[in-house]
């Protein structure tokens, strides 16, 4: 019987360290690459909609979409501003 690539061998079970070590690992590492990041660019592009009291703003404003903002971000204030 062949095993699956990161499976244990002989129908075995990972240990609950192992478990709680890979989880917490995945947990950490998509806080960090992917929920901080958009929740910067989300704050962003909120609070442009409060200093936008004029109507005629919103054809000018900074922020388009996440993908857009968090370019923007990273060209004016560098990478490290995403995770303020």
């Amino acid at each position: 019987m062949q095993s699956m690539v990161g499976s244990p061998e002989n129908g075995a079970e990972y240990s609950t360290s192992v478990n709680f070590t890979a989880g917490l690992a995945s947990g950490l590492t998509e806080a960090i690459v992917i929920v901080t990041p958009a929740e910067v660019c989300k704050i962003r592009m909120q609070s442009q909609y409060n200093s936008l009291m004029d109507p005629t703003q919103l054809a000018r404003r900074k922020y388009t979409n996440v993908i857009q903002t968090a370019v923007t971000i990273t060209r004016e204030e560098g990478i490290g501003a995403l995770y303020k």
